[in-house]
């Protein structure tokens, strides 16, 4: 630092005058390396103006360049406390021009510890922005493990829960936008700095179950996808399928091993696994026991002590597991065995005969079941059958546990089966039994498949024959059909010319073909679709020869993606589906919506409340299909409005698909819920495509307005389609006005006590909540007549509990945080009417003051003046449910210096309800909340917050006066305060 020289003031405004256009900009800021340069520039504003991101006419965003970011980057790790200084301003938390972002983020990853955790809010914040996917990860991950060795846990676990907490449907993390490889790939370093703290096991574990929840495994692998908890083993489904969930997987296996090798309770550990949903967790606990099992065994063999019986607590909690009956299956078999191997020598005679009598005649076996495993019924097999099925499992089992392992009376018993039922299996046949399925190895590379016409194509695949597996590296059919879907994306145009070729193909095979193209529509490839649509047409009528209603081979699934692509068909710009091919388009889609799939059978095992029924009905054939129909009726309507000529054969088939649709559209026509989701998602689509039509079945899709009964199944079935709509649609007049009378049904039922699991959205917010949304965000944009006496609005007030209304008025003040861009001030006028509506109410005793707790997301989203909000604040910081989520303190210190009486109130009420010693934002900008009222010439005022000052000094803010007297230095030297 001391071969830099501050520069002059005269200097530094010269360059400055100079920097006029960004080419300068660029060249200076890219040639300065003088650190001294920081604080003059930013004296004099040189970092204040932050280009925010624009859009362009046609819609795309546009990033302007931010040079003086490097220049700050580049400068953090010699003056950090200057740069530190610099970014922590609002307008760095609230900017979202990636460019910036990650100029910020640059810069942090390169600042001690002390100065990057100032910053981390506003990283967290970038990562829940629209553009986080531009943030590299690399810089991110850095200022996690700097924040952790410094002893910074907090916010390193707070920047870590933003990058890689799972969050989309899709299992992948939200955060910086990861993909799966950079999320398997950086996960390690991260849990490596975090795990010296005990509670990242129990973070780490959440995210895998938020994962494993996420829907990204389907049914039929979910207790296959992870062959061994164990490292270093092979998966079924290799690690490129599923990397998120086995980095998640390996994350938190080895901070359990971490976390019992430094002595954490082993009960601790297993508590958090009882937490998880699915089986995998079972499967940690299992190896988590084995190691502690191992570790303690090996530990009580060093120090020369007895053995049998092992160290007290971890037999007994191995013995637990062994003897459990449900652990027995299949999938939790790796883990099973390893648990045994280890801890059956350890056991004493009484445990052992135990795990004997459990084994010897295994629960699960039943006879039942061991009829349906031998694919006859039970009536059909004999008990010595039975007995045999039971013993070759008993001597398998043992067999895999191994005869070193085993106690002499087991080796014998193996001995023993294995002379009345012959050798074991050798284990890659016994792996080929245990989990039927392989890698997905295709017989032919990909360049080969690539070389072969489509004709040549369809006759080595006729020709192939896979042959039974005996290991998970065969050539499989599953290899095959990947390898056919990703040629064909690559270059789909020759096989689109010649799709009919494929309609000899199985449904696998098709499926592959149509993966392809869909592949090739998501990279922007070209292909005609004349034949494709053909190909669909030709296969949608054929039956499912398996009658296997799970496997994923079948043609239902097929046909799935088949009514899905062409939907994509007519979404996709360039290269859509045109016009002179909608009726080989409905052609194509006609038969697939009478799909008799998902049957009453499916939902009631797989739908709602299980699964909601938008979700649902996005994993179901006949619900793909009309959701494809109705995009297919606004293709036609775009037609129909671009040119003025109305086209005959296109109304031929817009008339088709709306009788099609017609004979979905209500619970008497499809009781399925999954066609009340598709017709709540389209309704406004419906409404502006075929507007006379949907107008005259709104009762048929909403339910009657008048006051008559309705079953269960109906009820159901109106709910779904309504919960749908307003998930899906922005508030809108046009959405508004047709529907009223529906809203106002609904706003009058607010009250009413039922359940809403049946038809609830996959979403953040409930349906009642969904509600009170549209009505609130209609009200301040303008879009309701009769202002606060309007009725949509006086119901939602009416029948809304205070509980729903608090929630409502707070998101809608989140709403206004996230923002972007400017509010007009009609809009900023309507937000503080309404909540002096409400507050007027309060005081009047019309409503709760409960009701407004939630204010602190108004006050924060900077929008509205201090003068207006800082009184309405005090009024609910009185209330003792008020609770700040550390959110205000950073605007009650910018609100002081103008109102330092106001703004002491606030904290004084903040104080009373205990908030601010528990906050950490609160304490973090006492010294600047409290400056200003001490420095005022008002002596009383100055005295209220010295008293306060000193109150909390005595409660453990120690140096708080020392701050507070360093602000007012600085305040007198006409510094600005930090």
């Amino acid at each position: 630092m001391d071969k830099y020289e501050a520069p002059s003031t005269a200097l530094v405004e010269r360059a400055l005058e100079r920097l006029g256009s960004p080419q300068h900009r660029q060249f200076f800021y890219s040639r300065l390396e003088n650190p001294k340069w920081v604080v003059p520039l930013a004296a004099r504003g040189a970092f204040a103006d932050i280009p925010a991101s624009t859009v362009d006419e046609t819609g795309g965003a546009r990033f302007e360049a931010w040079p003086q970011g490097e220049y700050l980057a580049r400068m953090a790790g010699l003056v950090p406390n200057d740069v530190a200084a610099v970014l922590a301003h609002d307008q760095f938390k609230d900017t979202d021009n990636p460019i910036v972002q990650r100029a910020v983020v640059a810069a942090a990853s390169g600042m001690p510890a002390d100065q990057a955790q100032r910053l981390v809010n506003a990283i967290c914040l970038y990562l829940s922005g629209t553009y986080r996917v531009y943030l590299d990860p690399e810089p991110l991950v850095a200022i996690i493990v700097l924040l952790a060795h410094a002893g910074q846990r907090k916010p390193a676990k707070k920047l870590a829960q933003a990058i890689y907490r799972p969050g989309g449907r899709d299992g992948i993390a939200e955060g910086a936008g990861l993909d799966p490889y950079r999320y398997a790939h950086t996960l390690p370093q991260v849990v490596s700095a975090l795990k010296s703290d005990p509670k990242t096991l129990n973070m780490v574990a959440v995210w895998l179950d938020l994962w494993t929840e996420s829907g990204v495994l389907v049914p039929s692998i979910r207790s296959m996808w992870r062959s061994a908890v164990e490292a270093g083993q092979p998966d079924a489904y290799d690690r490129m399928t599923y990397q998120v969930g086995h980095a998640l997987v390996d994350a938190v296996r080895d901070l359990a091993h971490g976390n019992i090798d430094v002595g954490m309770p082993l009960a601790e550990i297993l508590a958090v696994f009882e937490h998880g949903q699915d089986s995998i967790f079972e499967r940690l606990a299992l190896d988590a026991l084995c190691h502690a099992a191992a570790r303690e065994f090996a530990t009580v063999r060093d120090t020369s002590e007895p053995t049998i019986g092992g160290p007290a607590g971890t037999v007994e909690l191995a013995l637990e597991k062994l003897t459990d009956p449900d652990l027995l299956a299949g999938e939790f078999r790796p883990e099973y065995v390893r648990l045994a191997r280890t801890v059956l020598s350890q056991l004493t005679e009484a445990q052992l005969e135990l795990w004997e009598q459990l084994i010897a005649h295994p629960p699960h076996l039943t006879p039942e079941r061991v009829a349906r495993r031998l694919g006859a019924s039970e009536s059909e097999i004999t008990a010595e059958q039975v007995a045999t099925h039971i013993g070759r499992w008993e001597r398998d089992l043992l067999a895999e546990i191994g005869r070193d392992a085993l106690p002499q009376r087991l080796a014998d018993r193996l001995d023993e089966l294995t002379g009345s039922h012959g050798l074991p299996p050798e284990a890659a046949q016994a792996s080929a039994r245990d989990f039927p399925f392989v890698m997905d190895i295709s017989p032919r590379s990909d360049a080969e498949l690539a070389a072969l016409s489509p004709e040549e194509l369809v006759a080595f695949v006729s020709s192939w024959d896979p042959a039974p597996a005996t290991s998970f590296s065969a050539p499989s059919t599953e290899g095959l059909t990947r390898a056919i879907g990703r040629v064909i994306a690559a270059n789909p145009a020759p096989y689109a010319q010649q799709a009919d070729v494929f309609a000899s193909f199985g449904p696998g095979y098709v499926g592959a073909v149509l993966d392809g193209l869909r592949e090739a529509i998501g990279q922007q490839r070209i292909f005609p679709w004349a034949q494709v649509l053909g190909l669909i047409a030709a296969c949608a009528t054929r039956h499912d020869q398996q009658q296997d209603e799970d496997a994923d081979e079948t043609w239902r699934f097929t046909l799935q993606r088949a009514a899905d692509l062409v939907r994509l068909g007519l979404n996709s710009q360039p290269g859509a589906i045109g016009p002179e091919l909608f009726g080989a388009a409905w052609a194509a889609l006609e038969p697939i919506t009478k799909s008799r799939y998902p049957t009453c059978e499916e939902e009631q095992t797989y739908g709602p409340p299980s699964t909601d029924a938008l979700t649902f009905s996005l994993n179901s054939t006949r619900p793909v299909a009309l959701r494809a129909a109705i995009r297919l009726l606004l293709s036609i309507y775009e037609q129909r409005t671009e040119h003025s000529e109305p086209d005959s054969t296109q109304q031929t088939v817009a008339t088709a698909v709306l009788a099609a649709l017609d004979e979905h559209a209500g619970p008497d026509k499809d009781e399925s819920l999954t066609a009340a989701a598709v017709f709540g998602e389209g309704l406004g689509t419906l409404l502006t495509a075929a507007s006379d039509w949907t107008h005259a079945r709104l009762e048929r899709l909403l339910g009657p307005t008048d006051a008559r009964s309705l079953t269960e199944a109906e009820q159901a079935w109106f709910e779904t389609a309504w919960n749908v709509t307003l998930a899906g649609y922005r508030p809108s007049r046009g959405l508004f006005e047709p529907l009223e009378p529906w809203f106002m049904i609904h706003l009058t039922a607010l009250a009413d006590e039922h359940s809403e699991a049946a038809t609830a959205v996959f979403s953040m917010r409930s349906p009642k909540q969904t509600l009170a949304d549209h009505v609130l965000v209609l009200s301040v944009t303008g879009q309701l007549v009769d202002g606060f006496s309007n009725r949509a609005l006086s119901a939602l007030f009416e029948f809304g509990d205070t509980a729903l209304m608090r929630n409502a008025l707070g998101h809608l003040g989140w709403q206004l945080r996230h923002s972007q861009g400017d509010v007009p001030d009609t809009v900023l006028a309507r937000f503080r009417d309404l909540w002096n509506w409400r507050h007027q109410q309060v005081k009047a005793g019309a409503a709760e003051r409960r009701e407004l707790l939630d204010f602190y997301w108004w006050v924060t989203s900077g929008r509205f003046d201090a003068e207006w909000w800082l009184p309405r604040l005090l009024f609910v910081a009185q209330d003792p449910e008020f609770d700040t989520h550390q959110m205000l303190g950073e605007s009650l210190a910018q609100a002081a210096p103008d109102y330092p009486a106001e703004t002491l109130d606030v904290f004084v009420a903040l104080h009373k309800n205990g908030q601010t010693l528990a906050s950490y934002d609160l304490l973090e900008h006492a010294p600047a909340i409290l400056a200003p009222a001490m420095a005022s010439s008002d002596a009383e005022l100055s005295r209220r917050a010295a008293a306060l000052a000193d109150q909390m000094g005595r409660e453990g803010f120690v140096d708080l006066m020392d701050r507070i007297t360093a602000l007012l230095g600085q305040v007198r030297e006409g510094v600005q305060p930090t």
